[in-house]
């Protein structure tokens, strides 16, 4: 097992360096640049945007440094010297800051640095609540809610297949995953913020009040249990069909005991197989409703970060982003093991 984990780790970082290299590739190729006032103008003094460039270092090229290479080599430097120097381009100095556990500048926010945008708190507030805890408590929250929902869903379908029942859920996930989650969105602030009034969605903290993440977080979790309902339903049928069920019940065994220690073990490993993308999209696919609920995450800095061409904030976000994907895959492979020992992570099967 800890060898598996190990070889797992070490595949992340080249996994990482292609995410982050071809988030460069595309972000650059993006017309504009941070120091536009009006992206769409794309029209700023030539001057005060050398200086700016001259100052975070965006005026080095993109990816190697041929020139100054050249320049060290010829004023005797030695080959450490010569290869940094080669190396001195925009793409490698964020990857030698971020080797360093730093993710430098911001563009837009000036003189503050990413890391710091993304884990510092709000004036007055603990050091806990901030952008990236924001985000990940409402992806947790809607995971915790779409389990909640879908697996007994799709559990009861599964077992009372080709009845009203079964019907009945069927409708109600397809109609779930159909509907697109800022719909649903724009739904629950119009019935439950407007017309009812029981939940605020605009101008104050979320950490003040716990029943503001409901509807963000039932909103993400719509789609997700809609999904995990019809994958557990499909997966229940599935091994209802094995022999070892039938052979438990002519055996004599209770049908609840049938039921939880034989059909729900089994029928969970295709939906943890989803939980670990699922949890990653939750956190993720939170862009839109972020700024629909006005939750203060890092969905809704990205979002500004695109917008504004905050290089260095696109790229971290994007770094963590790929990061948290990888992880959770990784936590679906050791889950597999607790739940049919059949199934070895770091072995022979």
């Amino acid at each position: 097992m800890s060898q598996y984990l190990v070889r797992r780790v070490l595949w992340m970082i080249p996994t990482l360096f292609f995410v982050t290299l071809i988030t460069f590739v595309i972000m650059r190729s993006t017309p504009g640049g941070p120091w536009d006032t009006n992206p769409d103008s794309r029209q700023n003094d030539p001057r005060i945007q050398a200086a700016l460039n001259r100052q975070f270092g965006l005026d080095k090229p993109l990816y190697f440094n041929p020139d100054k290479a050249e320049k060290v080599a010829a004023e005797g430097g030695n080959p450490i010297q010569i290869t940094q120097a080669f190396f001195d381009g925009q793409y490698f100095n964020f990857i030698a800051n971020l080797t360093q556990g730093k993710l430098g500048p911001s563009y837009r926010y000036r003189g503050r640095q990413v890391e710091d945008i993304l884990l510092e708190p709000s004036p007055g507030r603990p050091f806990y609540q901030n952008r990236v805890v924001t985000t990940f408590v409402l992806g947790l929250l809607a995971m915790s809610m779409a389990l909640a929902i879908g697996f007994p869903l799709g559990l009861i379908a599964g077992l009372k297949q080709n009845t009203p029942v079964d019907n009945v859920s069927l409708l109600v996930a397809t109609i779930g995953y159909g509907i697109p989650s800022f719909i649903l969105g724009i739904l629950f602030i119009y019935v439950f913020a407007v017309w009812l009034e029981w939940i605020k969605v605009l101008n104050f903290d979320y950490w003040d009040n716990w029943t503001a993440w409901l509807l963000p977080a039932l909103t993400l979790a719509i789609p997700t249990s809609a999904f995990i309902a019809r994958l557990t339903r499909t997966s229940v049928i599935e091994v209802m069909r094995q022999d070892y069920i039938r052979t438990a019940r002519a055996k004599g065994l209770q049908e609840r005991l049938v039921i939880f220690r034989h059909i729900v073990r089994n029928a969970l490993i295709p939906v943890v197989t989803y939980l670990g993308p699922a949890l990653a999209g939750l956190v993720t696919g939170s862009f839109i409703i972020e700024q629909q609920f006005s939750v203060n995450g890092i969905g809704v800095l990205f979002v500004e970060s695109i917008n504004r061409r905050d290089y260095g904030v696109i790229l971290s976000l994007t770094l963590f982003y790929a990061f948290l994907v990888a992880f959770a895959n990784l936590g679906v492979d050791i889950v597999y093991g607790f739940l049919d020992p059949r199934i070895k992570v770091g072995g022979k099967g």
